[in-house]
């Protein structure tokens, strides 16, 4: 640092401009260092850390209480409490605390109505009718029943300014009657249009462990006819660990993966042309049943299929 400083004296026409440059040559490695760690503590400060199955321990939850007493409670609002009074730690999450967030939701009036008539005897009695009413409480009065301070509160109403529907198990979900857009790429299973599970985060279908949908599934009986999103060169067709036996694809633009087949129809270094066939539905490798897992590749980068057909 010396050494530094004698150099930038050599070219610093005064003691002003020399302090300046030395005040910023010993706070950069400080701002650096700021810009570095804000992104990610920006993050934790707006989204919920949870795992899909522990954001499916709030939305069953919620589902719950709102059948129950006939009042729609909301799952965002119940894991961004959970957000700041867990710390972020949802390794504390489970069904049982989920339930008992969204019961505070609830409460309950307990109304009497009296009532006269008068008996075979002649005399007049009172009658008493109990009922019962369930309402609900607003986000705001359950977090001051939960003693939430001002400073707690803005940070649920942070977390929920983003839709936390990103943090769900991917599931399927497709409006009924949906059917593919056909343009850049042809549907890879002609006239079977059910989606089983989508690109995204979701629970392992078979470990049921968290983890992360490089793919689209689609739902279609053992046999059924693959075919060849886009022209171009079979680079695989063999058996590919838990894709079972599977058919890749290089295309000017991306590569195509189709795994989980029950037969292979096409050779490695064949040339295909888009909707040729290529193989056969099946359920290989690690599968609960027969469907084709579908992919697109730019590179090593796993792309969202169902934007190619939206």
């Amino acid at each position: 640092m010396s050494a530094l400083i004698r150099f930038i004296m050599l070219f610093a026409p005064d003691t002003k401009t020399l302090l300046k440059v030395v005040v910023v040559i010993l706070l950069l490695p400080i701002a650096l260092f700021t810009v570095f760690f804000s992104a990610p503590a920006a993050i934790v400060e707006t989204i919920p850390l949870a795992s899909p199955s522990q954001v499916n321990f709030y939305i069953e939850g919620a589902e719950r209480v709102s059948e129950k007493y006939g009042k729609e409670i909301d799952w965002q609002e119940l894991i961004a409490i959970d957000a700041v009074r867990l710390k972020q730690d949802f390794s504390q999450a489970s069904p049982e605390r989920a339930l008992e967030l969204a019961e505070k939701f609830i409460w309950k009036e307990t109304i009497k109505h009296k009532s006269t008539s008068i008996g075979p005897d002649g005399k007049e009695h009172t009658h008493t009718r109990t009922e019962i009413r369930y309402h609900k409480y607003s986000l705001d009065e359950v977090l001051d029943n939960l003693g939430f301070s001002a400073k707690e509160k803005e940070k649920v109403r942070v977390f929920l300014q983003t839709d936390l529907a990103i943090l769900r198990d991917v599931g399927s979900e497709m409006p009924e009657g949906w059917v593919p857009e056909i343009d850049e790429l042809e549907w890879p299973v002609p006239g079977i249009f059910l989606v089983t599970s989508k690109f995204g985060p979701r629970v392992d279908p078979v470990e049921h462990l968290d983890g992360f949908h490089t793919g689209l599934d689609i739902g279609a009986g053992s046999g059924t006819q693959v075919v060849a999103a886009q022209e171009g060169q079979v680079i695989y067709a063999g058996r590919a660990g838990n894709y079972g036996k599977a058919v890749f694809i290089r295309h000017e633009k991306y590569v195509t993966r189709y795994c989980h087949l029950s037969k292979i129809l096409v050779k490695e270094g064949k040339e295909v042309s888009k909707g040729d066939a290529i193989g056969k539905v099946g359920s290989t490798g690690k599968s609960t049943g027969p469907h084709l897992h579908f992919e697109v590749r730019d590179g090593n980068k796993a792309l969202d299929p169902l934007k190619f057909f939206i």
